[in-house]
């Protein structure tokens, strides 16, 4: 599994990328099949405070998954896509095992 952390136009601390890789590590107990994690963090000018977004994109054999939020907080927008990345994962596994 190859993990790449973006972040555009701002420096991040590596407190929240090390954060970053734990939770995707994790994901890897979870499905050994994922082949590549692109994840982009990114400060939005916005009117309600949600500032901070992240998008992930997993490749997996066969499929691309995707999420993104948008929160006050890096690390509660991480939170909510890897949920958001959990499901899909566990959808897909569902997926792969009744074809079988």
């Amino acid at each position: 599994m190859i993990l790449h952390i973006e972040t555009p136009h701002f420096e991040s601390d590596t407190s929240l990328e090390e954060l970053i890789r734990s939770k995707f590590e994790h994901l890897d107990k979870l499905y050994q099949r994922i082949e590549n994690i692109d994840v982009v963090l990114r400060k939005v000018n916005d009117d309600h405070d949600r500032n901070c977004e992240i998008e992930a994109k997993l490749l997996v054999p066969k499929k691309t998954l995707f999420a993104t939020e948008r929160e006050e907080t890096f690390e509660e927008a991480l939170r909510k896509v890897i949920n958001d990345v959990e499901h899909q994962l566990r959808k897909h596994k569902e997926e792969l095992n009744e074809k079988r």
